[in-house]
C-alpha cells in the first residue's frame, strides 16, 4: 500500500508512491510528513466556574479504536477559540477520531467548517466518526478546526 500521493498537472491526476523508496533517491523526501499541531475549539459563550471550564481532548485511531492521545485543558472563560494537542503524526489514508470531553457549558456553533482542507498538494478530510457515540452533529459541532504542521 503507498503512503504518499501526489497530485499533479492542471486536471490533479494522483501518482501514487511509496516514502521509503523516494527517500533512497532523494533526502528531502526523508523530512516528509504532517503533524498535527493544534485543535481550535468553540468555547463558552460567557462566564464560567473554574470547575466547569475543564475538558479532555481524546484522539482515537479509528482503525484500532485505540487512544493515542489524551490531555486535559481548561478553557477561557470568554474565548471562542482555545488551541490544543501536542504535535501528533498525521500518515497518508490514516483515520482519528478527535473526542472532545467534560463540556459542561453552551458553546459558539459555526456554520463555515468545510469536508477538506487543502495544503500544496496534501489534503485533509473530515468525515463522520464510526467511533463517535455523541450527540454532536455536522452542523453542530465543537471543533473548530485544526492546524497542521507540513
Amino acid at each position: 500500500m503507498c503512503d504518499v500521493t501526489f497530485l499533479v498537472g492542471s486536471d490533479q491526476t494522483a501518482i501514487k508512491a511509496h516514502k521509503i523508496m523516494l527517500a533512497s533517491r532523494s533526502p528531502v523526501f526523508y523530512t516528509m510528513n504532517i503533524q498535527l499541531k493544534s485543535l481550535i475549539l468553540y468555547g463558552p459563550d460567557g462566564n464560567l466556574s473554574s470547575s466547569d471550564r475543564k475538558l479532555t481532548v481524546k484522539i482515537l485511531d479509528d482503525s484500532s479504536g485505540n487512544e493515542i492521545c489524551s490531555q486535559n485543558y481548561e478553557s477561557c472563560a470568554q474565548s471562542r477559540e482555545l488551541q490544543t494537542v501536542d504535535l501528533l503524526e498525521v500518515n497518508s489514508n490514516v483515520y482519528f477520531t478527535i473526542i472532545v470531553a467534560g463540556l459542561k457549558f453552551e458553546a459558539y456553533c459555526g456554520k463555515d467548517c468545510k469536508p477538506e482542507y487543502r495544503i500544496d498538494d496534501i489534503i485533509v478530510t473530515f468525515e463522520a466518526s464510526p467511533n463517535c457515540n455523541t450527540t454532536t452533529t455536522v452542523e453542530q459541532g465543537q471543533i473548530a478546526g485544526i492546524e497542521v504542521n507540513v
